[in-house]
């Protein structure tokens, strides 16, 4: 993520927050919490447009069953 310019997180973030949905699979899930987490220090004026999609759809992965992916989920808030 720290390689991504600030127009590049600014394209990229409705396809994380779409995936993040989408996905089923925990490490998928996972990779994509843990890299929106990572966003927030990389671009912070370009999130935080984001803010209220990126909350809620942090807030939907809190209640996953698997342990590792609510971690992140808590660490990315």
């Amino acid at each position: 993520m720290l390689q991504f310019s600030n127009y590049a997180i600014k394209q990229a973030l409705p396809t994380f927050l779409k995936n993040l949905e989408a996905i089923e699979n925990w490490r998928s899930k996972l990779s994509t919490v843990e890299a929106l987490g990572s966003m927030a220090y990389c671009a912070p004026k370009q999130i935080s447009g984001f803010l209220p999609q990126i909350v809620k759809g942090l807030r939907d992965v809190l209640n996953d069953t698997h342990e590792k992916v609510h971690a992140a989920a808590i660490d990315a808030i």
